[in-house]
């Protein structure tokens, strides 16, 4: 997974910042790096001219976030600080009152003053406290937010919500689990080569799925976004492809109190994939899906889903049973993870499945993501904005989706049918004289960026003579916005290798 950008433990972090800030030639010299790059960032978020306000901390945070908001005073912005502490970096605070910035406290603010911009430096990587009343009533004064190495109060239950966040180096766990963190862009200041040092922990991404104004201008030469997911699997036929040649996707999903889940799902794979789909049960709504009764009279199947919609009665626990012996991979979702959960005998049938579990599915199977992964030695992609991948002994992999508009009913069934035909495109294609090398971590990248840029594509809303604008969509809407999803995918692949 060297193509996605490495993930640090904030242990391997601080060593390296301490062995740079040792080597330092002058006091400040590392935070003044990081200042300049902050700068540069928030001009990259700015309009020519705008008003910014710095929350300022203590510590090198804040020293960052005031060394920074020198050089933005200098380049014609209006830049004001509020100290959230009786004290600041002293350096840092001269320098930004030299420099034209207008220092506040708390109290003397104005409640009716708003900004173009709002850094937050006030703990950084060094914050494990929830947000305070003040900073947050701060923070919403912005029209966009920066935070500096990590958002006030990330991971706890009140979090300053970042628009971007700027980190040094590489990214670090927070950035890579936490989707307060925004759009995570990394400048080095040096610091790469320390940290380079350590072994990675984990890999991440972030897939920009849909048009934002975030960034005004193009971000500095030397700060860079994170890796998006990469290339897609070939997905459009070739010249010698027929229904069979990237994979059959078998569905069982739906149910006579759920029906809906069993058509989203299908329609997920059928908009993936040119090959076959067949379901079993009685899913009339597509004229190009084949039925089956069940396991045993589908044929040429050559990965199965199971779950959405399917219930956990004995009937579903047998036809779940009969799948995991088939051998071919399965992709288990929705109520056949509720199964898995109430039946341990399951656990030892799940050796190279994939699970896709939401937040509240997963806490019922118990046990660390990584660590049920390698127990049961399967595959597991926890949803959500930031989707996490673990598979056995192997580092886990994340993206962030760029968008929450999948957050609505039936879009996890739709994502189930979107993997299901990319694990049978996957098996299909390492029959193939020459097997194309993509790792299932790979691959379940493909489905969660697809899924994402679907998801974008749905909500898009054009407007006559303005950009398009957003609305909440429907998962079925997502399913019909897969198509476009690969051919803006696969343009983007093309312009990167040409």
């Amino acid at each position: 997974m060297s193509a996605l950008s490495p993930v640090y433990s904030l242990q391997a972090a601080r060593a390296a910042e301490q062995e740079v800030l040792a080597a330092e030639p002058e006091p400040d010299a590392v935070m003044k790096k990081a200042a300049q790059a902050c700068a540069g960032v928030a001009v990259a978020m700015l309009p020519d001219t705008g008003q910014v306000l710095v929350i300022a901390g203590p510590g090198g945070n804040g020293g960052d976030g005031l060394f920074a908001g020198a050089h933005l005073a200098l380049a014609g912005h209006t830049v004001h600080a509020v100290l959230v502490a009786e004290r600041a970096h002293e350096a840092a605070l001269a320098t930004f009152q030299a420099a034209g910035g207008v220092v506040h406290t708390g109290a003397d603010t104005d409640d009716d003053e708003t900004y173009d911009l709002v850094i937050d430096a006030v703990a950084g990587l060094g914050a494990s406290r929830e947000v305070s009343a003040e900073v947050a009533a701060l923070v919403d004064r912005g029209d966009k937010v920066l935070a500096i190495d990590c958002p006030t109060g990330c991971g706890t239950q009140r979090s300053v919500l970042a628009d971007a966040t700027i980190t040094f180096g590489h990214a670090r766990t927070p950035h890579a689990n936490h989707p307060e963190c925004g759009q995570v862009v990394v400048a080095d200041i040096g610091l790469k080569a320390a940290i380079d040092k350590h072994a990675p922990v984990g890999y991440t991404s972030f897939e920009p799925s849909r048009t934002t104004d975030v960034w005004t201008q193009p971000l500095p030469d030397d700060v860079h976004h994170l890796a998006t997911t990469g290339p897609l699997p070939r997905l459009i036929p070739g010249i010698f492809d027929n229904k069979y040649t990237h994979g059959v996707t078998g569905i069982a999903a739906g149910s006579e109190q759920f029906p809906g889940a069993g058509i989203m799902c299908t329609a997920g794979a059928l908009h993936m994939s040119s090959s076959m789909v067949m379901t079993l049960g009685d899913i009339t709504e597509f004229p190009e899906v084949v039925p089956a009764r069940d396991v045993a009279s589908a044929r040429r199947v050559d990965a199965w889903v199971v779950g959405p919609g399917r219930g956990t009665d004995d009937a579903a626990l047998a036809e779940l049973e009969e799948i995991l012996v088939t051998s071919l991979p399965v992709v288990i979702d929705a109520d056949a993870i509720s199964l898995i959960a109430q039946h341990d005998h399951l656990h030892d049938k799940l050796r190279g499945a994939v699970l896709t579990p939401h937040a509240g599915e997963f806490a019922r199977l118990g046990g660390s993501q990584q660590e049920l992964s390698d127990q049961w030695g399967c595959h597991i992609l926890l949803k959500g904005r930031i989707a996490t991948i673990t598979s056995p002994q192997a580092l886990p992999v994340s993206v962030n989706t760029g968008n929450s508009f999948a957050a609505t009913a039936g879009s996890g069934d739709v994502l189930a049918g979107i993997i299901g035909a990319l694990v049978a495109h996957r098996a299909k294609q390492s029959e193939a004289p020459r097997p194309a090398q993509h790792s299932m971590q790979r691959t379940l990248l493909s489905a969660v960026a697809l899924h994402a840029h679907a998801a974008a594509l749905a909500a898009a809303q054009p407007a006559d003579n303005a950009p398009a604008g957003y609305a909440p969509t429907t998962a079925m809407a997502i399913a019909r916005a897969i198509s476009p999803a690969i051919a803006k995918l696969s343009a983007r692949n093309r312009r990167r290798s040409s």
